[in-house]
C-alpha cells in the first residue's frame, strides 16, 4: 500500500509494511515505533532526454591563450575539422603512438630484465657455492680442533685413572 504525504511542499511516499489488521494497532499505539513499519521516501525522478544525455557525455572545459586559440582554430580550419574533432583525433594519434614505443620497447626491456636476472641468478649461486666451500673448510677445521681437545681430554683422565688407582693402591698397600 503506497501513499502520498505533502510536508512542506514536498511530495514523499509512504508505504507500510506489515499486515493490514495490525495498523489500527499501531495507530492506537502512540508508543509503538512506527519507523519500523512504514518507509517514507521520496519518489524517483524520471530524467528526460538532455539529462540522460548529459550525463553520458561528460563536458571539457580547456582555458587557451589568444596565440593557442589561433593555432588551434588555424588548424581545425586547414584540415576543415570541429575543435573537438581535432582534439579526439590528436588524442587517439597519442595513444597510438604510445602503445608503438611500447610494444617496441617493451620487448628490448623484458630482455634486459631476464639478462639481468640470470647474472644475478648466476651471481647468487657462486656466491652459495663460495659460503658452502668456506664452510666445509670451517666445519673441517672443528671438528680437528675438537677431536685433538677430546683426545687430550681423554689421555688426561686415563693419566688421572692411573695416578688415582695407584694412589689408592699405594694407600692399601701401606694400610
Amino acid at each position: 500500500m503506497g501513499f502520498r504525504v505533502r510536508f512542506a511542499e514536498r511530495k514523499f511516499r509512504v508505504f507500510y509494511r506489515g499486515v493490514f489488521p495490525w495498523f489500527g494497532d499501531i495507530v492506537r499505539d502512540i508508543n509503538c515505533d512506527i519507523a519500523c513499519k512504514f518507509d517514507v521516501s521520496m519518489p524517483k525522478k524520471k530524467l528526460n532526454y538532455q539529462q540522460r544525455w548529459r550525463l553520458k557525455h561528460r563536458p571539457v572545459t580547456i582555458y587557451l591563450s589568444l596565440e593557442e586559440y589561433e593555432a588551434l582554430k588555424q588548424l581545425a580550419d586547414k584540415t576543415k575539422l570541429s575543435y573537438r574533432e581535432l582534439l579526439y583525433g590528436a588524442a587517439k594519434d597519442i595513444k597510438k603512438l604510445y602503445e608503438e614505443l611500447v610494444r617496441k620497447y617493451a620487448d628490448s626491456y623484458t630482455n634486459e630484465i631476464v639478462k639481468v636476472k640470470q647474472d644475478y641468478e648466476v651471481k647468487i649461486s657462486q656466491l652459495k657455492k663460495d659460503y658452502e666451500a668456506k664452510l666445509s673448510q670451517l666445519r673441517q677445521e672443528y671438528e680437528a680442533r675438537l677431536k685433538e681437545a677430546y683426545q687430550r681430554g681423554v689421555e688426561d683422565g686415563k693419566r688421572k685413572m692411573k695416578e688415582f688407582i695407584y694412589a689408592k693402591c699405594e694407600v692399601r698397600c701401606r694400610g
